[in-house]
């Protein structure tokens, strides 16, 4: 299990891009990118839906089930796999969201 205590300083884990938040804060930041995601596939799959596209409707929907199945398996005591999986899960997020807008 990972290091889910703080010192209270700045630098309490200084390899940390989020050092300023303990255990359960970092859980919560980590699970509600994990819930951005989740409705930016719910997006692409009503998107699809309009457009009458049954293939790109069932990926999205794959790749949504895939996500809370990720989700689960990430250890809450784990901050380095939980930040991990939630820079890339901003990340995809990011890409995803500019395709489904045109940003």
């Amino acid at each position: 299990m990972g290091d889910t205590t703080t010192t209270g300083e700045h630098d309490a884990f200084p390899h940390d891009s989020h050092p300023l938040l303990d255990g359960a804060a970092l859980y919560d930041v980590f699970y509600e990118a994990g819930t951005r995601l989740g409705g930016t596939y719910v997006a692409l799959m009503r998107k699809a839906r309009a457009e009458d596209d049954t293939e790109a409707e069932k990926k999205w929907m794959d790749a949504h089930i895939a996500l809370d199945k990720e989700r689960e398996e990430v250890d809450p005591f784990d901050r380095a796999q939980q930040i991990e999986t939630m820079d890339r899960w901003n990340a995809l997020t990011r890409r995803l969201d500019k395709e489904l807008w045109g940003e």
